[in-house]
């Protein structure tokens, strides 16, 4: 099963839509040294500067080609009618739920997403893996450079988020600047997020006795880790 998420915008920033899915390869351990399901970034794609509507045309055609069944991507203010175009597009392609973010919402992505990370049930591919299959069949050598500058931009800009607790609620954005953005790694949250909502629905679908479904912590728990990790830089909870 594969799932993409879409962080739209237009210059400065960029829309990012990354697409992962779940896989079992034994190559790739889980913290505890385990075999598991994970989520393997397959692709990256990036549109900047340019219309939405001719953005969404080709997403639709990387959804196709990657053969995305889930699609999560921020429907609040301006992307809301990016949704509802998307949503009409991948009809009978791919499943779109728009996220309308808000405190709570963004806890649940960002804590999702944090806790697969930690996990190491999120694998990034090393950039000389687009220059192998399936990649060469698909990809121009010219295309899959791209893929490798998206790469280490996506790896960049994962280092350095920054976390925020706001009445108890995580949010990981990009530091302060102009210098900085985020719309890479905030669409491999919605990727994340649209992978395991895709694996619980049906709840056996895709993670067998791996519940990947966020948990609700009591406030005592939120306490202690908010202590605990409130200073703690975000790229030491994980290996890129």
């Amino acid at each position: 099963r594969r799932a993409m998420g879409v962080d739209w915008a237009q210059a400065p920033d960029d829309t990012a839509a990354p697409v992962i899915e779940q896989c079992n390869s034994p190559e790739h351990l889980d913290v505890h040294g385990q075999t598991c399901n994970h989520l393997h970034l397959l692709a990256l794609h990036e549109e900047h500067g340019t219309q939405y509507p001719q953005q969404t045309d080709r997403l639709v055609e990387y959804a196709k080609m990657w053969k995305v069944t889930r699609t999560c991507d921020d429907a609040t203010g301006e992307g809301s009618p990016n949704n509802q175009y998307l949503t009409e597009r991948l009809r009978g392609i791919s499943e779109v739920e728009g996220l309308k973010l808000t405190t709570v919402s963004n806890d649940d992505i960002c804590s999702l997403f944090a806790r697969e990370w930690h996990l190491k049930r999120l694998w990034l591919p090393k950039p000389e893996q687009f220059d192998q299959a399936p990649y060469v069949q698909l990809y121009t050598e010219q295309e899959r450079t791209v893929q490798k500058r998206l790469l280490k931009k996506l790896t960049t800009q994962l280092l350095d988020l920054e976390r925020e607790y706001k009445a108890g609620k995580m949010n990981l954005h990009h530091p302060e600047g102009a210098s900085y953005h985020d719309d890479h790694a905030k669409g491999l949250m919605y990727a994340v997020y649209a992978t395991v909502r895709l694996a619980t629905s049906p709840p056996t679908a895709a993670y067998a006795t791996i519940d990947t479904r966020p948990q609700a912590p009591t406030e005592q728990d939120r306490v202690k880790e908010m202590v605990k990790q409130m200073q703690k830089p975000f790229s030491m909870w994980g290996e890129v």
